[in-house]
């Protein structure tokens, strides 16, 4: 019987470390990479003014552990 729950608990880990792993790594690239996630939101017609708007709403004027609490 233990070793029935070890074994399940096992699989159930061999499976969400991976997928934990991507997560944080998909995280980290776009918060470290130069690129603005802006540019592919908004339309070439956008102002600057709408650029603010829109990086205040989701929170990209804030540091990483502010805009995530």
């Amino acid at each position: 019987m233990i070793s029935a729950i070890v074994v399940r608990r096992a699989a159930f880990l061999a499976g969400a470390g991976p997928c934990c792993c991507c997560r944080l790594w998909v995280f980290f690239v776009l918060r470290i990479l130069p690129a603005d996630p802006l540019g592919m939101l908004l339309p070439a017609s956008a102002t600057p003014a709408d650029a603010a708007a829109l990086r205040q709403q989701l929170g990209f004027d804030k540091p990483i552990p502010a805009s995530n609490s």
